[in-house]
């Protein structure tokens, strides 16, 4: 079985990401392309389908039996196409990822939104995999979910259950990327953190310009009001967004992936206070709030998961 090898694409705003991952989810090897979102969603694909290729051949040079290709992305894909999504990736809404991303048309192929794949390989290799009911977050540029229930991910009527970063917060909060107001996207993602940071900025007359969200939260671990203002904002957005969650659906785990989630311990129990403080006792016994243990790594293994998935289950 560790002969046999899937092929996982990540394909994110900025890089494609792509690697060899093995049945029981080693990844034996991973490189990096440049996305060049500006170029169109089918010049993306494209370079894409190069990459796949690329990989397949490393596979057979080495000694291993390539399977399949997996392939992951945000935005909303249904039946293998992107069925709505931001302007992240230029014309990306309305491609054709799943027949445009294999280079050879004898190997399997599976393409989903790039969290619900985080999602299959947490359900398993990872923490979903002995829980009874799960909700992979992943807080990035924007936010994305899944669900997971009794091991299996949650696809919905048309495949595109869990879209997280999506469910309201307040109705008069800030305008989210989907065209809403108040999004739980419009506050924790990283995008959002840093607009409302520079707005704070602003207030108190100050002209200098952040990088990055993990600019706010390094300051917020210092002696700035408005970095720490900022990050407890997210945070009670995250809890009560996920007050909701727990209320209708009584997890035992959530499990936090994507960029933000690399700011580690001191993240985790900072959003766990605030939920927490949102349950009654017989919702919060049970549940517990965990780090992804695979970190950057995990949108690879989520994509070569969709066609291992059937190998290993």
């Amino acid at each position: 079985m560790e002969s046999m090898v899937a092929c996982g694409i990540d394909i994110g705003g900025t890089k494609i990401a792509g690697g060899l991952v093995t049945s029981s989810g080693r990844l034996l090897y991973r490189e990096e392309r440049p996305t060049l979102a500006h170029e169109g969603g089918s010049s993306v694909v494209a370079r894409a389908r190069e990459f796949t290729g690329e990989l397949l051949a490393r596979a057979a040079r080495e000694g291993f039996v390539p399977v399949g290709v997996g392939a992951g992305s945000g935005g909303a894909i249904s039946g293998g196409r992107v069925v709505g999504a931001t302007s992240l990736i230029k014309d990306w809404t309305g491609v054709d990822l799943q027949a445009g991303i294999i280079p050879d048309p004898r190997l399997r192929v599976k393409v989903d939104n790039d969290v619900k794949a985080m999602a299959h390989a947490e359900s398993l290799w990872g923490d979903a995999r002995e829980a009874r009911c799960a909700v992979v977050v992943a807080l990035g540029t924007g936010v994305g979910g899944a669900i997971v229930v009794g091991g299996q991910v949650l696809e919905g009527a048309d495949g595109l259950a869990g879209h997280l970063g999506h469910v309201p917060v307040w109705p008069d909060g800030p305008l989210c990327s989907c065209g809403n107001r108040g999004c739980l996207e419009a506050f924790i993602s990283g995008t959002a953190i840093v607009k409302a940071a520079q707005t704070r900025l602003a207030q108190e007359g100050r002209e200098e310009r952040l990088a990055n969200a993990s600019a706010v939260w390094d300051a917020a671990q210092g002696d700035h009001p408005w970095a720490r203002a900022t990050i407890e904002e997210a945070a009670r957005a995250f809890a009560m967004a996920f007050r909701g969650l727990v209320y209708t659906l009584n997890p035992d785990r959530i499990i936090l992936a994507g960029r933000l989630s690399n700011w580690g311990e001191p993240f985790r129990q900072l959003l766990w206070r605030h939920l927490n403080a949102e349950l009654p006792e017989h919702f919060s016994r049970n549940l517990s709030l965990s780090l992804s243990r695979w970190g950057s790594e995990l949108g690879i293994l989520g994509a070569a998961a969709l066609v291992l998935e059937e190998m290993v289950k």
